[in-house]
C-alpha cells in the first residue's frame, strides 16, 4: 500500500498555494474590470462641471467625452431642483473627433441645484452613461 502521508514541507507549499488562490483570482478580477472599462464611453469634461457653482443660468450644457459619439445616439436630461424636466433645445455633436456634444437650453433657469444626465454611443458602438449636478448661485449671493 503507498504510503499517503504529506512530508510537513509539502503541507507547507499547498497551504501557501491554497491560500493564495483567492488573491489569484481578485488580481484577474481586477485586470478584467479594467480593461472593460477602457472600452466604454466616458465623460472627461462639462460646462457647466461636475459640482459647480455658477451665477447665472447657462445657455447651452457642453459635453467632451473620451472619444468620439454618433451625432445621433446622444441624449440629455436635465432635471430641476423641483426635480421636474426642463426642456432642451437640439443636441448637436460636431463631427471633428473629440468636440463636445452641445445641446441649447432656451429658457433662464432659476437659482438652484440641477442634474444632468447623459447618455451617449461612441463611434465604435460601445455605450456610456451618467450624471453630475452644477448649482446656480441665486442673484442675492455673492
Amino acid at each position: 500500500m503507498p504510503h499517503l502521508a504529506l512530508s510537513w514541507a509539502r503541507r507547507a507549499a499547498l497551504i501557501a498555494t491554497l491560500a493564495s488562490m483567492p488573491l489569484l483570482v481578485s488580481a484577474r478580477r481586477d485586470a478584467t474590470a479594467a480593461t472593460v472599462a477602457r472600452f466604454h464611453l466616458e465623460l472627461t469634461r462639462a460646462e457647466p462641471g461636475k459640482s459647480d457653482t455658477v451665477a447665472v443660468s447657462p445657455a447651452e450644457i457642453k459635453l467632451w467625452f473620451s472619444e468620439s459619439v454618433r451625432p445621433k445616439a446622444v441624449s440629455v436630461r436635465l432635471t430641476s431642483p423641483q426635480r421636474k424636466a426642463v426642456v432642451l433645445g437640439a443636441i448637436t455633436v460636431d463631427t471633428v473627433p473629440k468636440s463636445p456634444a452641445v445641446v441649447t437650453v432656451p429658457a433662464t433657469l432659476e437659482a438652484g441645484t440641477y442634474w444632468v444626465a447623459w447618455h451617449a454611443l461612441a463611434s465604435d458602438g460601445h455605450p456610456g452613461a451618467g450624471s453630475f449636478s452644477f448649482t446656480i448661485r441665486a442673484a442675492s449671493e455673492k
